[in-house]
Order: C-alpha cells, then structure tokens, then sequence
C-alpha cells in the first residue's frame, strides 16, 4: 500500500515498516499510561495515610491525654508506610518520565532527525544504544518502584495483624 512516498527511516519499505514504527511507539505510551494509573492509586493511598496521621496526632494534642505505647507505634508505622510510598511515587515518576523520552527518542528516529541513513532496522548505534539505555533505567525504576510499593502492602498488613493481636482479635483473620 503506498503511503504517498512516506517511510520511517529505521523501518522496512510497506506496509510492515509501518507496523514496527508503531509499535515501537506504542509500548513506551503504554506503559507510561499503566503508570500514570499506578501512581493515582499510590498517592490515594499517601493521602489516606496522612489523614490518618493528622487523626492519630491530634488526639495526642487534645488535652487530658497522653501518648500511649500503641499510638506511638502506630505513628512509626504510618510514617513509614508514607515514606515507602513517597519513594515508589516518585520512582513511578521517573519511569514515566524514562518513558516520554524513549518514545520521544524513538519518534525522532522514526522521523529521521537522529541517525537518518539507513533501513534496515532500527538503525545505527546512535538510535539503538539510547533506547536501549532507557529501558534499562525504565524498568530499574519500575522495580524498584514496584518492590517499595508491596513492602508498603506487606508493612499495612504486619500492622493491621499487629492491631488485631493486641485487641485480641487474633483469630478471626486466619482465613477460615
């Protein structure tokens, strides 16, 4: 199918050419949209973690009480949870910004104003190593990001066992 005399510099003449030029540039918008959908969860998550810590410390303020062992370990955990969350946020930032300039990267490739001059895949080392590159970083950042997340889930669910110890409400959370 002629496509009025334009090709992508890196990709195949036809229809095929076409294909590879699209994806190419669909798995960065891809994943940078998966997490975009990540990120509003985490920081609803953050936000639900701070009105908690406003609750939990204000009834500290409020005259006639005193800190109590379990309110302090609580404010600790939650502290610590926002902080692991603080830190996948911005790691899941960063992953998408990896991924905005991969698919800006790719584009230019595509478009021929970085390493125009050949048709045989995706082109000289001037293309291939930067993209490269930035999917290494992507998908470091998408670990990392990944991993402070669920330790996140797995200190939420230490603390709400602890919690459940210490009213004695232990055994109603074994999954019977």
């Amino acid at each position: 199918m002629d496509r009025g005399g334009i090709v992508p510099p890196f990709a195949p003449e036809g229809d095929a050419g076409w294909t590879t030029a699209l994806q190419a540039l669909l798995v960065p918008l891809t994943i940078l949209a998966a997490c975009a959908s990540v990120v509003w969860g985490l920081q609803d998550r953050l936000a639900t973690i701070g009105t908690l810590l406003r609750t939990l410390t204000s009834e500290f303020r409020a005259p006639g009480t005193s800190l109590r062992h379990g309110g302090i370990v609580q404010v600790r955990v939650l502290l610590r949870r926002a902080h692991l969350l603080q830190r996948a946020v911005v790691l899941f930032y960063l992953t998408m910004l990896l991924q905005v300039l991969t698919a800006a990267w790719v584009g230019a490739s595509l478009a021929g104003w970085i390493g125009a001059g050949t048709r045989t895949g995706f082109g000289p080392p001037t293309v291939t190593v930067p993209v490269l590159l930035l999917f290494a970083a992507t998908w470091a950042s998408l670990a990392a990001a990944v991993t402070l997340a669920l330790a996140d889930t797995f200190l939420s669910f230490r603390a709400a066992q602890a919690e459940a110890v210490e009213a004695g409400l232990a055994d109603l959370g074994r999954g019977r």
